[in-house]
């Protein structure tokens, strides 16, 4: 049966009619989104909520920062953490004067050394010949590559602030080779009496011919370890007092299953808060029993690492990190 010229245009004229009535409720739904997103990014304002980690109330922090000396209590801190120590702000400048003569020693051997030291604590970071000069190395090659570097770093003790005793403790974390390439790399752990020291970390690289080119030291300086207090406290004030820094409600049930001496859960389910015993270097000569805690919130969660004996916040890093761009 055929159908009629007009019935065929009535027909697909209402097809074509729904078709545009979708179109423009489609248009009219994304446009404001599309238009209020805009506006959110520049100026935080619309009908959408962005959610952002970011909590400019709570920046990361490192009491070291040289920004955070005129902070109420930070000084006098400072000088009692020394006291503890047995140690003062002129044996601290002393270590850091012995740092600068194992400079100098070893540039007799390797003339285009470069040494970076680190922001905070004042001691070398990078121990390496710079690469923009020309070719050179730390050691001759070697396949003992953990004997090497502790051999190297006891022939510079002054640039890592180490005794021989203290380095021979240092305990192999890694001792690896890439096996296309032959780079190798070595990374020795610094604990306290089993009690590991908060990225306490030494490392050295590698050439594909053995050779040691470059030392990354993250290690704490110059410490007495009769003069280090073995007081770590309360695990359960530490997490109090991290969750009340960054306002987050915590399930304090200590959880049994998990836990032990030295690593502490509290609650249950995947992100349970904790803390776990570590020492945290202030500067040279100084190192504190501390607890890194991690807090977990709704969006977000932190890292912090308290001073076990006046639960002083004395580090911060906001885990959670925001995408800037679309």
């Amino acid at each position: 049966m055929k159908r009629s010229v007009t019935s065929y245009v009535f027909a697909n004229g209402r097809m074509f009619l729904f078709l545009g009535v979708v179109a423009l409720v489609a248009a009219l739904g994304i446009l404001p989104y599309y238009m209020t997103t805009r506006a959110q990014i520049k100026t935080g304002k619309g009908l959408f909520t962005r959610t952002e980690t970011f909590d400019p109330q709570l920046p990361d922090y490192d009491i070291r920062d040289i920004a955070n000396a005129k902070d109420d209590g930070v000084m006098d801190f400072f000088a009692a953490a020394r006291a503890s120590a047995g140690t003062d702000a002129v044996v601290t400048a002393d270590l850091r004067d012995g740092f600068a003569r194992g400079e100098e020693k070893l540039r007799t051997q390797v003339p285009t050394l470069n040494i970076e030291y680190n922001g905070f604590t004042g001691a070398p970071e990078l121990i390496a010949p710079d690469p923009l000069q020309r070719r050179a190395v730390l050691t001759s090659p070697t396949t003992d590559r953990v004997g090497t570097l502790r051999n190297f770093i006891k022939s510079n003790d002054s640039l890592v602030g180490m005794p021989d005793e203290q380095i021979d403790a240092l305990r192999v974390q890694t001792d690896f080779v890439n096996k296309k390439g032959g780079i190798g790399l070595v990374i020795f752990e610094q604990l306290i009496d089993d009690v590991p020291v908060f990225r306490g970390e030494l490392s050295g690289h590698f050439s594909n011919k053995g050779e040691l080119f470059r030392v990354v030291s993250n290690v704490a300086t110059g410490i007495d370890h009769s003069r280090v207090s073995r007081v770590f406290g309360d695990p359960a004030n530490a997490v109090r007092i991290a969750a009340e820094n960054v306002g987050f409600d915590v399930d304090m049930t200590l959880n049994t299953e998990r836990s032990t001496d030295d690593k502490v859960y509290f609650g249950s389910g995947y992100y349970p808060a904790s803390a776990w015993k570590q020492y945290f270097s202030l500067e040279p000569g100084v190192v504190r029993p501390v607890w890194y805690v991690q807090v977990w919130g709704h969006i977000t969660a932190y890292e912090m690492i308290i001073d076990a004996e006046t639960g002083k916040v004395l580090w911060r890093v906001n885990m959670g990190k925001d995408q800037t761009q679309s």
